[in-house]
């Protein structure tokens, strides 16, 4: 049975584990959008979310009304309204191909990008001075070609490998998840994508260049949060049938190989679920955690203790900020999660006080933003 169960304390770490996630109500604004998918609702959206580049026409309903009968641009170069609903659907499905292969292709994905799609079509059209910036729709093709390629390399480079073994790599490999996560340089690459496949316009307006790149930048926001959101809803409804389950012959956490698969099929996809775990402290003290993750029999020399320390302890700083700053909203009527989720707040009023003068600065900045 000692076997089977673990080092002692490490059964008790995953039932903490399978309490906190049973616990977590997830919300996102994404899948607000999966359910009232219309083009003003991802317009509300992407104008909070891309502050300063989402300046997107809030008035637009139904775009095919608006723009159904509009055969051609301004320079009569074909830009209707279907040719460019075609560029928008193919790029979207290019998109959703990429980020479901990093969240195990949920097939709500689909519904939800023909919605993003006509969103993106409405915005392209209803923007003249972009429009007719981009000429040809066959620009469109391009520099939506142009940036799913560099996404691709994006994803790629930043070699997220969460090797449960070793303590060290394990928490590299989360931290390097989650900083792939906030979808930092995003825009970059857009504005490099377009502005590249439109040199041949000497005067497209800069104005032009970000408001199409924070188009790109928010179809690719939205999918990967919904994605994200997907992952969650479904693991936070299985550790429900888990908690339900204690004490029975079915009880999950009475074995390590099958509770490490359940975590990990989902850490792998959504890596701020080990950094949660870890910040919530509902999981055990650092030493079954790095137990917990490297199979529950896995053997920890003190010098990689003090190595996953380290690292564990970075990790925190980086969930902490992460939870802060993410589209998904967690939260428990339990009393004890909802204390413990909210962690992240009192950690980084605990980073900021260290960092004295420029903290006090940082926390009426935060503070006045609130307001």
């Amino acid at each position: 049975m000692e076997a089977l169960q673990g080092p002692p304390g490490i059964r008790n770490a995953r039932q903490g584990v399978i309490y906190l996630w049973q616990g977590v109500d997830v919300e996102s604004p994404y899948a607000d959008l999966a359910v009232n998918g219309s083009v003003r609702a991802f317009t509300a959206l992407a104008n909070r979310r891309l502050d300063g580049f989402g300046d997107f026409n809030e008035a637009i309903g139904d775009p095919l009304t608006m723009f159904g009968s509009a055969a051609a641009g301004a320079n009569g170069a074909g830009t209707g309204f279907a040719r460019v609903m075609s560029w928008a659907t193919s790029f979207v499905a290019e998109l959703r191909s990429q980020i479901a292969e990093l969240f195990g292709g949920p097939h709500e994905l689909i519904s939800f990008s023909k919605n993003l799609a006509l969103w993106i079509a409405a915005q392209v059209m209803d923007d003249a001075d972009s429009l007719d910036s981009v000429g040809d729709v066959a620009n469109l093709w391009n520099a939506g070609k142009s940036f799913v390629q560099k996404l691709r390399s994006y994803v790629a480079g930043y070699n997220v490998r969460i090797n449960y073994g070793h303590p060290s790599t394990l928490v590299k490999g989360v931290e390097s998840g989650m900083n792939r996560a906030m979808l930092s340089g995003v825009f970059e690459l857009a504005k490099s994508s377009i502005s590249g496949t439109l040199s041949s316009f000497g005067a497209f307006a800069s104005k032009a260049v970000d408001y199409m790149a924070g188009i790109f930048e928010f179809a690719v926001e939205s999918l990967w949060r919904y994605a994200e959101f997907l992952v969650l809803d479904k693991f936070t409804t299985k550790a429900k049938t888990l908690w339900a389950a204690r004490g029975t012959a079915s009880d999950l956490s009475r074995s390590n190989r099958k509770f490490n698969l359940w975590l990990r099929g989902a850490v792998d996809k959504v890596p701020l679920i080990a950094a949660v775990t870890l910040v919530s402290g509902l999981g055990g003290d650092k030493m079954r955690l790095l137990q917990m993750f490297g199979g529950g029999n896995t053997v920890i020399s003190q010098s990689d203790f003090d190595s996953g320390v380290a690292y564990l302890d970075r990790l925190k700083r980086t969930a902490a900020h992460m939870m802060k700053d993410a589209e998904l909203a967690l939260d428990s009527d339990d009393p004890l999660i909802k204390s413990s989720l909210g962690m992240h707040e009192t950690l980084i009023a605990a980073q900021q006080a260290q960092q004295g003068w420029w903290g006090s600065v940082s926390r009426f900045v935060d503070s006045w933003i609130r307001a």
